[in-house]
């Protein structure tokens, strides 16, 4: 029996795993499936597979329960990082233009000052020039600082 010249399409597949392959030999396991030993998906991820059922992650379910079975690491040996400085939230106040694009309104650690401000923004602006409603959004900012550790990437 012949067999069939691989075609550009089969030829970038195999490719595509064997480049895989090497950046996980390599310790890069960004895109490892799911029965990588050192990168599992988030959970975000996994439950995502989970609850569609997408063509190729047949198995998917089977290799997260025999992980779940595993005995898991001692989690009292796991230190957290030590926080340099406490954790601030501010409030920023947005207005989208007319290309899509957000605009800062301003910013605030109290967010009533910022409803305020959209409020007065909205009744001041209500629309565009041509008619068309400002959006108006809310946005937490969250900034956390740790200490950098040796194995810290720059």
């Amino acid at each position: 029996m012949t067999e069939q010249p691989e075609t550009d399409e089969q030829r970038e597949q195999r490719e595509d795993r064997e480049e895989t392959e090497r950046d996980h030999a390599a310790g890069n396991h960004q895109y490892c499936g799911v029965t990588c030993e050192v990168k599992m998906p988030s959970d975000m991820l996994r439950n995502f597979i989970l609850a569609k059922g997408y063509p190729g992650t047949a198995g998917a379910l089977d290799e997260l329960l025999r992980r779940a079975a595993l005995t898991p690491p001692d989690v009292a040996a796991v230190q957290p990082e030590p926080e340099a400085h406490p954790t601030t939230t501010a409030w920023i106040g947005e207005a989208e233009e007319c290309d899509g694009q957000w605009m800062y309104l301003g910013a605030s650690p109290d967010r009533s000052v910022i409803e305020e401000r959209i409020a007065r923004q909205q009744k001041r602006f209500p629309s565009w020039a041509d008619g068309t409603p400002v959006r108006r959004r809310i946005v937490r900012k969250t900034t956390t600082y740790t200490v950098a550790t040796e194995e810290t990437p720059r």
